[in-house]
């Protein structure tokens, strides 16, 4: 239950933002060239989406492979996702410890399939078959 409701806030909050720049706990500065794909604060709009479809096709494919997202609260810190398929199932691993005003947890769960499921505000991109949640919401991209 507290990974659901930390969840829930994760999905609240990670769609704004103040800035694109920060630290990770191994020590290396982020950016947008250094992370795979990012959900651009304020806006929404999603930075390197083109490597997030190269891993939708590689999971369609079975094979391996591993991307990390950033999302941004409204206050500005990162809350870090890694996503790693090994050609089964993905694992995905969420990373609030830099987020100040959040649990600071740091926690992973399995999940059998990466879904796109079209909306009225877009495609919502989520992780399904999850063993604590039912769904996992990664980003929604906008229709243009």
């Amino acid at each position: 239950m507290k990974r659901m409701v930390l969840f829930s806030c994760l999905i609240l909050m990670g769609c704004h933002g103040e800035a694109l720049s920060g630290t990770h706990q191994n020590g290396g500065a982020l950016s947008i060239e250094a992370a795979d794909t990012i959900e651009s604060p304020v806006s929404g709009e999603i930075k390197n989406l083109e490597r997030f479809q190269r891993f939708l096709t590689n999971f369609n494919q079975k094979e391996s492979d591993r991307i990390q997202l950033i999302h941004y609260t409204v206050e500005g810190d990162p809350i870090f996702q890694e996503l790693a398929y090994d050609g089964d199932v993905i694992k995905t691993t969420i990373d609030s410890s830099e987020d100040a005003y959040g649990s600071g947890e740091i926690w992973s769960t399995v999940c059998g399939e990466v879904k796109e499921k079209k909306t009225t505000k877009g495609s919502e991109y989520v992780l399904r078959d999850c063993e604590d949640l039912e769904e996992n919401l990664l980003f929604v991209v906008s229709e243009k």
